[in-house]
């Protein structure tokens, strides 16, 4: 039997800073159980600090590139390609999740219908 692993997409506002990090944080904690993305409503770059306090911590992000949710697909099929392969969402921003409403009319009710099983 194959195992699927979780799908996490880590969202912010700018993509530079906190989901840039939990993304690297998930990779190097977990990349067995899970696939880490992250993105942002905007695309503010890769902020050097960011990859610093990283690389002090073991952990390297100085190849990502910053980038924005609405990238990860085309127009017609966004909501549709971010339901079928991601499984988790994490929104690290207040910002970021008002701005997904908009960017997605229905992200909201869409997310809000998600169940979460209980393993055994």
């Amino acid at each position: 039997m194959m195992n699927r692993k979780l799908k996490v997409l880590f969202l912010c506002t700018g993509n530079a800073y906190r989901s840039q990090m939990a993304e690297g944080w998930a990779r190097a904690l977990k990349s067995d159980a899970l696939e880490a993305y992250s993105a942002g409503i905007d695309k503010h770059g890769l902020n050097p600090r960011a990859v610093r306090v990283m690389a002090d911590a073991g952990v390297d992000i100085n190849g990502n590139k910053s980038k924005t949710v609405a990238s990860a697909a085309t127009a017609p099929k966004r909501l549709a390609f971010f339901e079928r392969y991601l499984t988790l969402w994490v929104f690290l921003c207040m910002v970021a999740g008002v701005a997904l409403d908009k960017l997605f009319s229905g992200a909201t009710a869409a997310l809000s219908k998600l169940e979460f099983g209980h393993g055994s």
